[in-house]
């Protein structure tokens, strides 16, 4: 059972799925890197922590959600120095882009050598372009 889940990204998915958390009595660190005051204050109404930063989200954190838009900006905040060297061994990290296997695959071993395990929960929830990667390996 999870004690503590670090959330980051509080967008139009991110929000109302922190919030759920929260409202179902999750303990939740939130950080959002453009934290809109409405959200920030519902959140902090129905008992969630914000944070400043990324890094910090992660301490203390049994499991971290990363609700972004993509893989690039999954990995600026999976792999900052900063929020590596804050993520504790045995820590769940569970991305929920829709990024590229290639990008997630790279991820996971990254954190895997530091103990952290990389869980993909991913939904289809946007209609994009098919990219060349995903011609030749299937859609993110």
């Amino acid at each position: 059972m999870v004690q503590q889940l670090g959330f980051i990204g509080l967008g139009t998915i991110g929000f109302p799925i922190c919030r759920n958390l929260v409202e179902s009595g999750v303990t939740v660190d939130a950080y959002d890197a453009q934290p809109r005051p409405e959200r920030v204050a519902q959140l902090r109404e129905r008992g969630a922590r914000l944070v400043e930063t990324a890094a910090e989200v992660v301490v203390g954190s049994d499991a971290v959600m990363t609700v972004l838009p993509d893989s690039d900006a999954v990995e600026s905040v999976l792999l900052n120095p900063a929020l590596l060297a804050n993520l504790a061994p045995g820590t769940i990290c569970i991305e929920t882009s829709s990024g590229y296997p290639s990008a997630t695959v790279r991820m996971a071993k990254v954190l895997a050598a530091r103990g952290v395990t990389l869980s993909e929960a991913r939904a289809p929830v946007s209609i994009h372009q098919e990219s060349e990667e995903e011609k030749h390996h299937g859609p993110p």
